[in-house]
């Protein structure tokens, strides 16, 4: 099988374990990676509450990625309803009718 040559898509916990466990260079070294605003912004939540191997320059994070993509109100809008429509049906199908 060739290897993959499009872009792969990660988000906050993929770049948190990469950086945890010192595999972001290799990971970025052989994909293209993307991911969102809203996932970069997470990465910089909380640091004061984090280990220091885990903690993500956000300059450096920007550099290693092929593109950061922004999410509109209304796409965030529609996946948080999605979610929470899955969440209930689950909660459903667990507690019975």
């Amino acid at each position: 099988m060739p290897p993959h040559s499009g872009p792969v898509l990660v988000d906050t916990n993929v770049i948190f374990e990469c950086h945890r466990t010192d595999s972001w260079r290799a990971l970025t070294s052989g994909y293209r990676l993307e991911t969102t605003e809203d996932c970069v912004a997470e990465t910089q939540a909380g640091k004061q509450n984090r280990e220091r191997r885990t903690e993500v320059d956000e300059t450096r994070l920007r550099q290693a990625l092929s593109a950061v993509h922004s999410v509109s109100d209304r796409l965030h809008e529609a996946y948080t309803e999605a979610w929470h429509r899955r969440a209930m049906n689950e909660l459903v199908v667990e507690l019975g009718p």
